[in-house]
């Protein structure tokens, strides 16, 4: 007599303040062991261009890791703390030369209005190489960085999301540089009752592509609305006003899944609904469809996480002479486990996930 197998229990999800790798179709990797003792500082997560450096935000500090198959270990750690005590946001030039540092100096409250935070705003940049740490700029009544996106053509020119001021952008060698469309968001974010915080960032053929979202309490619960509270923006570079992408969506931090030339995906982490939700973007003189992740088409990467191949849904998406309309609701990826209070930073090999 043959003994019944007995299948595993599930393992736990990760707590906040841990940093786990969850494959494509929402099931979290157990072969990963969870990289844990940030106690809730986690909030930036960013991995080099060939997959084996994962850099994550604690408090004044940023963590450089060695990935592996099984889990990470702290190759070095960059001291932060001459210039602020709190980090938020990562981004990493495209040649892994130069890791950007966010501080916002302020957050919503439940209220909907915005309260300034014990750090003030501030924008850093690491050499990763030497890891000489300089300051661009604290306590600026002109910027307070949440995203961030480097260009790809030029690893000294970094564009910010703000928390309350727009889109902005600095030139680590020469300051300030001009955003034409910037101001229309800041407009957005800033009316009156309606205060909405700046989070996602990223570019694409010629499009930026903006989250905000605000917080929104249930008065009979107390709880906060997961729906209508957000909306991705889509901004030509060349134009001085932006448009709405995506309605209905708390974006956090964008990120772009290009390992399919043919079909990228723009991956919104949705702050409040606890998901994840992948758009396919427009190409030049195309029309394609939002795509819904987790089915069984889907396929593995070259780094052997499975990127989400997905059905596509009602609407669609087009691009022309690099001008964006948008008539389509996104797919919803699967929800990533239990998230229930958790802030969901995705990286752009969507492998893992920060929990704040």
């Amino acid at each position: 007599m043959s003994a019944m197998p007995v299948p595993s229990p599930p393992a736990p999800a990760p707590v906040p303040g841990t940093v786990a790798k969850y494959n494509m179709d929402g099931t979290r990797d157990q072969t990963f062991t969870p990289i844990s003792g940030f106690g809730g500082t986690n909030a930036g997560l960013a991995i080099s261009s060939n997959d084996v450096k994962l850099y994550v935000t604690s408090g004044g500090s940023v963590v450089e890791y060695d990935l592996s198959a099984s889990g990470a270990t702290v190759s070095q750690t960059f001291d932060l703390s001459a210039h602020t005590a709190s980090t938020n946001g990562l981004c990493l030039s495209h040649d892994d030369a130069f890791l950007y540092v966010t501080e916002p100096g302020m957050a919503l409250n439940p209220m909907g209005g915005v309260a300034p935070t014990p750090a003030p705003s501030a924008l850093l940049v690491i050499t990763v190489a030497t890891g000489a740490v300089e300051s661009l700029f604290t306590g600026s009544a002109d910027h307070s960085p949440n995203g961030c996106f480097v260009s790809p053509d030029d690893p000294n020119l970094v564009h910010m999301i703000n928390f309350q001021h727009g889109v902005t952008a600095w030139n680590k060698n020469s300051g300030v540089a001009a955003v034409t469309w910037g101001s229309d968001l800041q407009a957005i974010q800033q009316t009156e009752g309606d205060v909405r915080a700046g989070d996602g960032l990223v570019h694409y053929n010629g499009m930026w592509y903006v989250s905000l979202w605000k917080i929104q309490m249930d008065m009979s619960t107390g709880a906060p609305v997961a729906s209508g509270v957000g909306t991705i923006y889509s901004c030509a570079t060349s134009s001085t006003t932006c448009s709405v992408f995506v309605a209905d969506l708390a974006g956090a931090d964008l990120q772009l899944d290009l390992r399919d030339a043919s079909r990228p995906i723009l991956i919104s982490p949705d702050l409040l609904a606890m998901s994840v939700v992948g758009i396919e973007l427009p190409l030049p003189s195309t029309t394609t469809t939002t795509t819904s992740g987790g089915s069984s088409d889907s396929t593995e990467s070259s780094a052997g996480d499975a990127t989400s191949g997905g059905s596509t849904s009602d609407g669609s998406t087009s691009a022309t002479n690099g001008t964006t309309s948008s008539s389509a609701a996104p797919g919803a990826l699967p929800s990533l486990g239990n998230l229930a209070d958790a802030a969901v930073v995705m990286l752009p090999f969507f492998a893992i996930m920060g929990l704040q």
